[in-house]
């Protein structure tokens, strides 16, 4: 999720829950309202997705895999192979996922995101870098996307400049394997006063120029923007509205 970083687009997940999810491809935007994402997909499609840029993609976002087997029978029922977002705990090592990504895999795309918004603040820059290094190391066979940063500009997530340390930190360690990022931003564009927040809230747009480099927004496969309307107004933007925002 115009500026550079809103070129391509992808999942999205609800604010500060962790809900499933279902996404649907369309032309040059993407936007998750409430529980439902919009997924766009770049040029260079995820592995094992439809190659044709208007070709939907339908997926989940998951954050417990104790039912896999439940997660994979639904996924092959589908009439598209589909995407599987995967929460990944701070508090678990990268090791507690693999049988389950590697599992996932097999029938559909997986992303993975790496720092939850409502985790943000429960982990040091150098342990979020050393965190990306050990699951790119130990999941990097199964995980097509690594989403880097989630909901970066929410107020709830700490110093901007600590949450852009981070980004930059996980973009640079996903760069150098040459595997695909994403980042995830908090829609709060769409209504008045920043849906309610304040200036001081950044929109996606004003995080990005600020505390996204260059190298990061020119870099990135895929940008999100995840949005609430019921703490927005109840309003509902319009194609065209997020389209104008996403370039």
């Amino acid at each position: 999720m115009g500026l550079a970083i809103m070129r391509r687009a992808g999942v999205l997940r609800a604010r500060g829950l962790r809900a499933g999810v279902r996404m649907a491809a369309v032309p040059m935007a993407a936007l998750a309202v409430g529980s439902t994402s919009v997924l766009v997909p770049s040029a260079h499609p995820l592995p094992s997705t439809p190659s044709t840029p208007n070709t939907p993609i339908f997926g989940v976002t998951i954050d417990r895999i104790n039912s896999i087997p439940a997660v994979v029978a639904a996924e092959e029922a589908l009439p598209e192979r589909p995407t599987t977002r995967v929460y990944f705990s701070v508090s678990e090592p990268a090791s507690y996922y693999r049988s389950a990504v590697s599992t996932l895999s097999a029938v559909s795309g997986v992303m993975g995101e790496l720092l939850d918004s409502s985790d943000a603040t429960s982990i040091t820059t150098s342990a979020y870098q050393s965190r990306v290094e050990s699951y790119l190391t130990t999941l990097g066979s199964w995980v097509g996307i690594w989403e880097i940063g989630n909901e970066v500009n929410g107020n709830w997530t700490g110093p901007y400049a600590t949450g852009a340390a981070k980004i930059v930190e996980a973009y640079d360690d996903v760069a150098a394997v040459g595997a695909d990022s994403a980042l995830t931003l908090y829609a709060n564009e769409y209504a008045r006063d920043h849906c309610g927040d304040g200036s001081a809230e950044l929109t996606p747009v004003e995080y990005s120029r600020r505390y996204v480099p260059a190298t990061v927004r020119d870099g990135l496969r895929y940008v999100f923007e995840s949005y609430y309307p019921t703490q927005c107004d109840n309003a509902y933007p319009t194609s065209a509205e997020v389209a104008s925002e996403m370039h």
